[in-house]
């Protein structure tokens, strides 16, 4: 399972996976990421929860 690194930058949040830090990073608008964390946390897809 991928570790993800989570970088806040001026406008965007970037993401990228901690155990290949070569590989791609994927950038949101913050607005974005905030609302899929939101999301994540009331309809979990798995067993694992966010904390926040």
């Amino acid at each position: 399972m991928p570790k993800l690194k989570i970088a806040p930058l001026p406008t965007r949040i970037a993401v990228r996976d901690s155990k290949a830090p070569t590989r791609a990073t994927l950038s949101f608008p913050t607005a974005s990421f905030a609302a899929l964390v939101e999301h994540l946390k009331e309809h979990p897809w798995s067993d694992a929860r966010i904390s926040g």
